[in-house]
């Protein structure tokens, strides 16, 4: 039961939020007091981590970035939802965990579809039932088709929720891997992600493609990527090429924004007539670089890249209708996590992606790269904390990794008496 309550929170929370501003923490704290008065909460080690962070923090307070207010809100909200989700990850098989995500990502792709449906039949009225959530827009796409978002504010939220369930979907195809998905609910899962459009989406089908193609995770073999593996694998990336291709020549929409896109990065032209999308990335692209450069790389401290915003907006047209845009999150996690916690940060976030990664084989393999897609995504071009269920990847990544690597220092000692007995 509080495995489903936590993954359904991930695909509920800007519902909750529509209801009341963060009633979302009100969903967590409340299932994890009752979680807590049934079973024994597990507190991570982290003293070290701790110590560096809290040392941090001084500086900050100390070089006047830290922002008290927002760092007491951002820290018990993180400190909340992660304590939440690693107990569930410990309690919980995480191969267990996943497929249950997946379960419940493939009910949501479901009723994408049924927005779809109404949509090009035109029942707005009906469709509009579904829209649960404040600020969702209905965003025509070609014809009567629409990008579908879910029960999110932005088609990108929707996509990145269903990201590590597209991995996997793709996984039943290259690899006839049907631990999770059958044909048809695969196929579900990949249109209902494609349907909605999102051009960030599309980079994190490409990492998943990626790591679909280095995985070496299929039993009783050293290199699953037969000839046959890889003709499959080749043909779902022409797949979605040719689909990326068609959409480029025949909406208008995505043509603009790629036109605009490369025309802002390689042709010189204002950043402020940019699409939205990279208007956002690049103008807190440029605020984080100010406030590094101006703190010599210490950051702003935790919680505090939205109040100094303004501060480190040399550069920018504070006059543009779009200045501010995202300025809160940083538009993604390396922005954000770099401007607040400096170089530090930045080491922090590559230390963290190695080490629990260098230990990963096997069957721990596929689940570590479902968990690390949607990662790698929300560090482009996600930057919010806790939304749509960050602490449960975080907390799965590190416990896959940490258990891998337990399991391979086991095989380790088990093998070293059979050494010294031929010795």
């Amino acid at each position: 039961m509080y495995l489903t309550i936590g993954i359904l929170i991930c695909f509920l929370w800007q519902v909750f939020n529509s209801i009341y501003p963060h009633f979302e923490f009100v969903v967590i704290a409340a299932t994890f007091i009752v979680y807590g008065c049934r079973h024994r909460i597990v507190i991570p080690n982290i003293i070290l981590m701790g110590s560096i962070f809290a040392i941090h923090t001084l500086l900050c307070l100390m070089n006047n970035t830290l922002n008290i207010t927002d760092f007491i809100i951002q820290f018990f909200s993180v400190a909340l939802s992660y304590l939440f989700y690693y107990n569930l990850v410990k309690r919980y098989r995480p191969e267990d965990i996943i497929k249950r995500y997946c379960k419940v990502a493939f009910g949501f792709a479901v009723f994408g579809l049924f927005q779809e449906l109404f949509a090009l039949f035109g029942n707005y009225t009906l469709m509009q039932l579904f829209f649960l959530v404040k600020g969702m827009k209905l965003v025509f796409i070609f014809g009567s088709l629409v990008r579908i978002e879910g029960l999110c504010t932005e088609p990108f939220n929707f996509a990145l929720l269903l990201i590590p369930a597209v991995y996997c979907a793709m996984r039943r195809f290259l690899f006839k891997d049907g631990r999770i998905y059958n044909q048809v609910e695969a196929a579900v899962v990949l249109l209902a992600f494609m349907l909605t459009f999102s051009g960030a989406g599309m980079v994190g089908l490409v990492i998943a493609v990626i790591l679909l193609l280095l995985d070496k995770g299929q039993k009783k073999t050293k290199n699953p990527l037969k000839t046959n593996q890889l003709f499959k694998g080749f043909i779902l990336v022409a797949s979605f090429t040719v689909v990326f291709i068609w959409a480029y020549l025949n909406i208008p929409m995505i043509t603009w924004r790629v036109d605009d896109t490369i025309a802002v990065l390689f042709k010189g032209v204002e950043l402020e007539k940019a699409n939205m999308s990279t208007y956002a990335i690049a103008s807190n692209l440029i605020v984080a670089r100010n406030e590094i450069a101006a703190t010599y790389g210490l950051g702003v401290g935790f919680g505090s890249y939205g109040a100094n915003f303004n501060r480190y907006s040399t550069g920018l047209d504070t006059t543009f209708y779009a200045y501010g845009i995202n300025q809160l999150d940083g538009s993604n996690l390396a922005i954000r996590f770099a401007a607040e916690m400096g170089l530090i940060g930045i080491a922090f976030i590559i230390w963290c992606l190695v080490k629990y990664r260098r230990h990963v084989t096997g069957e721990n393999l596929w689940m570590s790269n479902a968990v690390l897609v949607q990662l790698l995504l929300r560090i482009i071009r996600f930057g919010n904390y806790t939304m749509f269920g960050l602490g449960l990847f975080v907390s799965l990544y590190v416990v896959i990794g940490t258990e891998s690597k337990q399991k391979l220092s086991n095989q380790v000692i088990t093998k070293a008496p059979m050494i010294e007995e031929k010795e």
